[in-house]
């Protein structure tokens, strides 16, 4: 049962997320209505174990497929599995990898994250320092407040505003146009 539900999982990544499209376009399809943006940063920490945990419990999910879209080595594995019983340490070994220089963190690839029962998506671009959080409904964002909270995540506005939200955001990393797409693509929708 549990690994059909991770398979779900897995499969909720790839409908979620457009693999051909980068920001600033918006990377989701058409279902999604609400978009929070935060330090990519928060994706490839140990702790991020603890934010899908807390998703997880929130949404009453068995599994969190954490999918790396970019893989190209196939001796590395492409995705990371999180459930109620998944500890940091856990995803720290992937991070790191087996020899320096060959982990996760060290490819800066992008991730794409979802659960089985598929209620919200997050995205990275670790080369941007941009990642975010796609909500299928305005009202399934507001049971994620104080979890969002933790990453800082908020409104793309928000996030670009004096002082921007961290480097990812402010005007040295943004073009004008950046912004102006990023506006575009990634405002809220009333479905």
């Amino acid at each position: 049962m549990t690994s059909n539900r991770c398979q779900i999982a897995r499969e909720n990544v790839h409908a979620a997320v457009n693999r051909e499209r980068r920001f600033p376009r918006n990377v989701f399809g058409s279902d999604w209505s609400e978009f929070f943006f935060f330090d990519s940063d928060w994706m490839t920490d140990p702790d991020f174990v603890e934010l899908v945990k807390t998703f997880l419990k929130i949404e009453r999910a068995d599994c969190v497929c954490l999918w790396k879209l970019d893989a190209e080595d196939a001796n590395a594995p492409e995705f990371f599995l999180v459930q109620a019983q998944t500890i940091p340490d856990e995803y720290r070994v992937l991070l790191a990898g087996a020899t320096p220089g060959y982990g996760w963190v060290s490819a800066m690839e992008r991730l794409g994250c979802a659960s089985d029962v598929g209620e919200w998506c997050m995205y990275c671009e670790p080369n941007n320092e941009i990642a975010v959080i796609a909500f299928r409904q305005t009202e399934a964002a507001a049971r994620y407040a104080s979890a969002m909270a933790r990453v800082h995540a908020t409104r793309f506005e928000e996030a670009i505003r004096e002082p921007p939200l961290s480097y990812g955001f402010s005007e040295r990393a943004l073009s004008r146009e950046w912004r102006d797409e990023f506006l575009r693509e990634y405002a809220a929708r009333a479905l």
